[in-house]
């Protein structure tokens, strides 16, 4: 999503950590999924989202009000640099 974008600041103020996670905190998560450290684990939905789940009783409804063009700029966003 665009930096200091109306949208971005929209998606903080729905997570009550009031920020977006980090690549590390992921990669943590399947670090020790993948280890000896998990060997009981066989299965199960991890949540990882700062509380948001929490906080908008787990639906996902944030992107629904965009309209056409911010729903297209947002998707564009997140297609890797060339």
């Amino acid at each position: 999503m665009p930096t200091g974008s109306e949208m971005e600041k929209q998606a903080r103020r729905r997570i009550p950590s009031r920020r977006f996670g980090e690549h590390w905190e992921l990669t943590n998560l399947v670090a020790y999924l993948m280890s000896d450290a998990s060997p009981y684990m066989t299965g199960d939905l991890v949540t990882i989202d700062g509380a948001e789940a929490l906080f908008s009783g787990q639906q996902f409804s944030g992107f629904a009000h965009l309209d056409r063009a911010a729903a297209k700029e947002l998707m564009a966003s997140l297609k890797p640099k060339r």
